[in-house]
C-alpha cells in the first residue's frame, strides 16, 4: 500500500505518461482497423492464455490474480468486445434480430459477474481484512450493497428488447413520488 502514498518523481510521472499514451495508440490501433483489432482482441489473448498467463494468473500465485473472477472478467471482456467486432465488421450479422439483445447482454454479464464476487467476498467473513488468494479483501456490508446496486443496475439496462416497454407500461402506469411531488 506504500506505493499508492508516495510521492511520485519526474521518472515515475514519465512511465505514467508513456503508459497512458501507448494505451491511447493501441485503442486507436484496434478501433479504427478490423486486423488491429483482431490482432489485439482474438490473437494477443490467444497467446497469452496459452504462453503467459498460466504462469502470472494462476491459482495461488503471488499476484493474487489466480481467482475466478479474473478470468472471468478478462474473457467476457474479450468477448464483448469479439462480439461488438463482428456486428461492426459484418453487417449481415448486425441486422439479425437476435443481435439486439448482445450489447445489453453482455454488459448484464459484466456487471453479474462483479455482484457474484462482491458477494463472495461478503460470505469470507473478513471484517477486518485478510489476505485470500494472496489478494487483500475486507468483508462488510458495503459488499452487499454494491451486489444489490449491481442487480438493480441489471434490472434497470435498456434496450433488452426495445425501450417501449419501459415507457408505455413502467413509466406512464407507476407514480413516482419525491418530496410528497408526484413526478410522474
Amino acid at each position: 500500500m506504500g506505493l499508492l502514498y508516495e510521492s511520485t518523481d519526474v521518472m515515475g510521472w514519465g512511465i505514467w505518461i508513456f503508459v497512458l499514451f501507448a494505451l491511447m495508440a493501441f485503442n486507436e490501433f484496434s478501433r479504427t482497423t478490423k486486423w488491429g483489432g483482431i490482432a489485439l482482441f482474438l490473437i494477443l489473448p490467444v497467446i497469452l492464455t496459452i504462453f503467459v498467463w498460466p504462469t502470472t494468473a494462476a491459482p495461488g500465485n503471488e499476484y493474487g490474480t489466480g481467482t475466478w473472477f479474473n478470468w472471468v472478467k478478462t474473457y467476457s471482456a474479450l468477448a464483448g468486445c469479439l462480439g461488438f467486432m463482428a456486428i461492426r465488421y459484418y453487417p449481415s450479422i448486425a441486422k439479425k434480430k437476435w443481435v439486439l439483445w448482445f450489447p445489453p447482454g453482455i454488459l448484464a454479464l459484466n456487471i453479474l459477474e462483479a455482484c457474484i464476487r462482491d458477494f463472495q467476498v461478503y460470505m469470507y467473513g473478513a471484517w477486518d481484512g485478510a489476505y485470500i488468494d494472496n489478494l487483500w479483501v475486507m468483508s462488510g456490508p458495503w459488499n452487499i450493497m454494491n451486489g444489490i446496486a449491481g442487480l438493480l443496475n441489471i434490472i434497470a439496462i435498456c434496450g433488452w428488447v426495445g425501450s417501449e416497454l419501459l415507457t408505455t407500461y413502467l413509466l406512464r402506469n407507476l407514480k413516482w413520488e419525491l418530496l410528497g411531488k408526484t413526478v410522474l
